[in-house]
């Protein structure tokens, strides 16, 4: 395995998910928050926990856990929610717990992971406080999950007895 180690000026905020430790860089957080309502989508992938109503926004919560199969214990029982901004809209991750804001020297993983693998998400890994913690690049986060959405989306098209759904033009125009 190819590593390169590199020293990172920007922070990263350190959090937990069941017994996996994970930092995202600080820049590309929006705000966190104590969990609030979180209504689930019937049908939906088990990455998406639901959506929650937050500062005026409908906004997807995803289950980092779900996504990366780090854990095969329930999925949705987070405590926080890391928002994060995308160019479709913001988005959050749900989280047991956010530990700290920290400088980390990251060790990048050089090899090339498969496009379809969480992998492709891992920037690589660094020790915080004793732990390791992997890094994670949130915009290859965000497409992996929309991904495993859209494929689970699909399968439940496909299997519905009513068909694919219907497109509803509420301007009159038949389309």
């Amino acid at each position: 395995m190819g590593d390169k180690v590199i020293n990172d000026v920007e922070r990263s905020c350190v959090f937990c998910c069941g017994s996996s430790w994970f930092a995202v860089p600080a820049l590309s957080i929006r705000e966190v928050v104590e969990r609030p309502v979180i209504v689930g989508v019937p049908n939906s992938s088990c990455a998406l926990v639901g959506l929650s109503h937050i500062h005026n926004e409908f906004v997807p919560v995803l289950s980092l856990q779900a996504l990366l199969s780090t854990d095969s214990q329930k999925t949705d029982q987070g405590k926080q929610l890391i928002l994060m901004s995308a160019l479709a809209g913001p988005w959050a991750l749900l989280v047991d717990c956010v530990e700290s804001l920290e400088s980390l020297e990251l060790s990048i993983n050089t090899d090339s992971p498969g496009h379809d693998s969480w992998s492709a998400a891992v920037l690589g890994s660094a020790n915080c406080r004793g732990k390791i913690v992997r890094v994670i690049e949130p915009k290859a986060l965000y497409r992996l999950a929309a991904a495993v959405v859209s494929e689970a989306s699909s399968r439940e098209e496909k299997m519905s007895p009513l068909g694919p759904r219907q497109t509803v033009n509420l301007c009159g125009d038949p389309s």
